[in-house]
This record gives C-alpha cells, structure tokens and sequence, in this order.
C-alpha cells in the first residue's frame, strides 16, 4: 500500500468512526423509547432517558451508552485536544451507564428519595450528565470548526461550521432550561406531564449526534480536495 493509499484509508477510518458516534447518538433515543413500548408494551414515555434503566430496555440502555463512551474515549482526533474532550465525553457517557438516574418521575423509586444513597447517586449521575454534554459542546463549537488550512476554507467547511456551533448551542441551551425546570418546584410541577427532561435530553442527544454525523462527513461532504479533515 503506497503513503498516499494509507493516509487515504486512515482517513476514511476516522470519518467512518465519527459517523458511527453521530449514528449512535441519533438512534439511541429512538430504540429506548420503540422498544419500551411496542416490545414491552410500556403504556408511556418514561421521564428521562436515563430512566429506561429502570425499564425493561435496562440492558440496552446500559450497553448503547457504554459502546458511544468506548467509541469516544478510543477516537484520537487530530490533536491533543481533541483526544482529551472526547475521552471525557466518553467518561461521562459510560458514567451515565453506570450511574443511571435513581429516580424516575412516573415510575415507583428503586430508593427512597430522601435517602442519602438517592441525593449521592443523583448527584454523580448529574455530574456525568453535564460532564458528557458539556464536552460534546466544547467540541462541537471549538473543535470541529478548526481547520489546517485558515486561508482555504471550502463553501461546505463553512456550512458544516455553522451546523456544529448551532448544535453546541443547542446542548447548552437545553442544559440551562432543564437545570432551571429541575431547579424550580413550580416549573417542575407544571411541565411535569410534558416530559421536559425526556424530550430535551432527546434534542440535545440529537444534535451530538448531527454534529459528529457531519464531522464524519455524512452531509455537506467537500467536493474541493484541499479540506479533508472539517
């Protein structure tokens, strides 16, 4: 195999791994939630993402979150930087697998909620929580926008620019209103029925899961030759 065949090949290896995280992040909320209801006849959407660790989808939910950790955690990058925010996601994410949320909001407590086992479990799994998020931010806006070649940006970089800082964006936007509603007895109480927490953990996980799917070039792919790592 000549240089250039293998840099191609090591190339493609690491669009292939970065799509292979976006996918992940894409499908995991869907394959909770289908399996929870039309498999085992769940009657419901459960509060949380996390709380389907309390369901029968338990095994999945704890395997799909372990393999995207395994998968950042192994994804090099093109710097230093690169490798140390994505092995924190991946930290977080099987954080998250390890250390699922003790409560869900619709279903019987596995612990009392006054315990102290309940306030130390929820607040390690909170700290995963905004450890996988926010490092997923951090690289989505500041990493992912980088690029060798200041000076030849192609129309697609830009474009995929933009995508990655609006799904940073997003993230942290959806972190905030969740901590305000969790944080607040009267916001809670209200939004309570609407399952804000399972359906903003759904967005945010969605829009990791664009913005690695399009770093791995899934999308907006370059036509021009001079930017192969955006």
């Amino acid at each position: 195999m000549s240089g250039n065949d293998l840099g191609s090949h090591i190339e493609a290896s690491f669009f292939a791994h970065r799509k292979l995280i976006g996918l992940l992040g894409i499908i995991v909320p869907i394959i909770l939630l289908c399996g929870d209801i039309f498999i085992f006849g769940a009657d419901q959407i459960r509060s949380s993402l996390s709380a389907y660790y309390h369901s029968q989808m338990t095994s999945v939910f704890s395997a799909i979150i372990c393999v995207m950790g395994v998968f950042l955690i192994t994804y090099k990058g093109y710097d230093k930087k690169d490798y140390i925010v994505s092995t924190l996601a991946g930290v977080g994410a099987i954080g998250l697998g390890l250390f699922p949320t003790a409560i869900s909001l619709t279903d019987p407590l596995p612990i009392h909620k006054d315990s102290v086992g309940f306030m130390v479990n929820n607040l390690v799994h909170l700290s995963f929580v905004f450890l996988f998020f926010a490092s997923l931010a951090y690289m989505s806006y500041f990493q992912f926008t980088k690029t060798n070649h200041k000076n030849q940006v192609t129309n697609e970089k830009t474009k995929r620019n933009i995508i990655y800082k609006l799904c940073a964006l997003v993230m942290v936007s959806v972190g905030m209103i969740l901590l305000l509603i969790k944080t607040n007895d009267y916001l809670s109480a209200f939004f309570l029925q609407y399952k804000p927490v399972f359906f903003g953990e759904v967005i945010a996980i969605w829009a990791f899961g664009v913005s690695w799917a399009i770093k791995g070039q899934a999308m907006l792919k370059d036509h021009h030759p001079i930017i192969k790592s955006g």
